[in-house]
């Protein structure tokens, strides 16, 4: 189980989002990117969350896409908080 959890985390960090379709909950589904610090660490996550068929009937990774910017556009103001 552990090394599952290293292998998802390691992909996590390479695609730069997570996602999750059912696993916690049957009929819903998440996508979250990380928010940075100044510093490049992680100050918390965008997410969004839904009834997995909205979540798949839209272009995921147009859902994807958007989320990692608009996550990015959040770094900077992080410094403010």
């Amino acid at each position: 189980m552990l090394a599952q959890t290293d292998t998802d985390l390691a992909d996590i960090k390479e695609s730069g989002y997570a996602a999750s379709f059912g696993e916690r909950e049957a009929y819903f589904a998440a996508l979250a990117a990380p928010v940075f610090n100044e510093k490049g660490n992680l100050f918390g996550a965008l997410s969004i969350s839904g009834p997995i068929e909205r979540i798949r009937q839209k272009h995921t990774v147009d859902i994807i896409d958007k989320l990692k910017a608009h996550a990015k556009s959040l770094s900077p103001l992080v410094n403010y908080l």
